[in-house]
């Protein structure tokens, strides 16, 4: 797992097609907030021919050291207030 996070690949559903590959970090301190993003991206995603790497991290130092190892094809913050 890359540092203050964990990664899941979901695999392409669609096999008649070459499948592309992403890799898409979500970044959040609230893990339920990380869960919902990871859902949804999920649901829209399925069934279409991607095979998609989403890493979760707490907070933005653990996200920036692990894209300094890694390529990213793109990342998602869920932005919230603070009370």
């Amino acid at each position: 797992y890359p540092p203050g996070g964990f990664c899941s690949i979901m695999n392409a559903k669609d096999s008649t097609r070459e499948a592309r590959s992403m890799r898409i970090a979500i970044v959040d301190d609230l893990v339920n907030e990380r869960a919902l993003l990871r859902n949804r991206l999920e649901q829209a995603l399925n069934g279409r021919s991607v095979q998609t790497d989403i890493c979760e991290y707490a907070n933005g130092e653990a996200f920036i050291q692990a894209a300094e190892k890694q390529r990213f094809s793109g990342y998602l913050h869920a932005g919230h207030k603070r009370h």
